[in-house]
């Protein structure tokens, strides 16, 4: 467990989200590729470049993107999207982006987040987990500290996460799936 700290980051903050993650939830989760879908916190795009092999309309943007152009505050965003996919920032601002995208979002949205999100009794009395439908948990835990690769492969680390999909008006409680993404952890000498 752990992998090698050679294919990380230099960015301690920067968690990348390896293109097999993304095609992974595409691959369980239905989603019209006739809707347009947002992806808010796009960083270097890494979903946002698989999203736009499914969807006829992709927007991003980031409140850090180098580009001015992509540079925008997703709590300020007031357009309804049918669907919101991204790797949201963590900490205390994870929460808000639950909360921001149940405001705009009309269908569904997925987010990838550590699985102890689950846990909170602040967010349970807030109504975040209120809609949450289904729940992805990788067989293997990915280090998004690491570089991506075309390949979709990344070394493992010691932290589990889940997509996690909140529908609008889903009121039954939430499914558990496991995602089987071994073939994309990286062995020995890749």
């Amino acid at each position: 467990m752990g992998g090698s700290f050679i294919h990380r980051s230099a960015d301690n903050n920067n968690f990348n989200t390896h293109y097999s993650l993304t095609e992974q939830l595409l691959q369980k989760e239905h989603f019209s590729s006739s809707l347009p879908v947002l992806e808010p916190a796009c960083g270097k795009s890494c979903i946002t470049k698989i999203l736009n092999g499914l969807f006829l309309k992709v927007d991003q943007f980031d409140i850090n993107h180098p580009v001015s152009l992509h540079r925008k505050d997703f709590y300020t965003e007031n357009k309804k999207y049918p669907y919101i996919i991204t790797n949201p920032p963590y900490g205390k601002e994870t929460d808000k982006f639950v909360m921001k995208a149940k405001e705009i979002c009309t269908v569904k949205f997925a987010f990838l987040l550590r699985t102890n999100y689950l846990s909170g009794q602040a967010r349970y009395k807030a109504g975040a987990y209120k809609w949450l439908k289904n729940i992805y948990v990788f067989s293997r835990m990915p280090d998004l500290r690491a570089l991506i690769r075309r390949d979709g492969k990344y070394p493992s680390a010691g932290i589990v996460y889940a997509w996690l999909v909140w529908e609008i008006g889903w009121n039954e409680a939430p499914r558990f799936y496991t995602i089987d993404n071994q073939k994309y952890i990286l062995k020995a000498g890749e």
